[in-house]
């Protein structure tokens, strides 16, 4: 396979494989097999969730929230 890249990421992968002792190959290997494992952790499947969890988590999120916002006591 081959690709053309931007000669900013060009200069980033190279600089990273000169860096770490490796070909950019090796790099753009890596690069690629993360990215897809990322897409299989994460998934499109869909998921049950019980509305009493989302409730609870947006509530605990909406008083972090509020808990920055408050102004530090003088």
């Amino acid at each position: 396979m081959s690709a053309r890249y931007s000669s900013d990421t060009a200069r980033r992968v190279m600089e990273e494989a000169e860096a770490r002792g490796v070909k950019p190959g090796a790099i753009l290997r890596e690069i690629v097999e993360a990215h897809y494992a990322t897409l299989d952790a994460t998934g499109d499947e869909p998921i049950t969730v019980r509305p009493a969890d989302v409730v609870r988590a947006l509530a605990q999120v909406a008083r972090r929230e509020r808990r920055r916002e408050r102004p530090a006591a003088a």
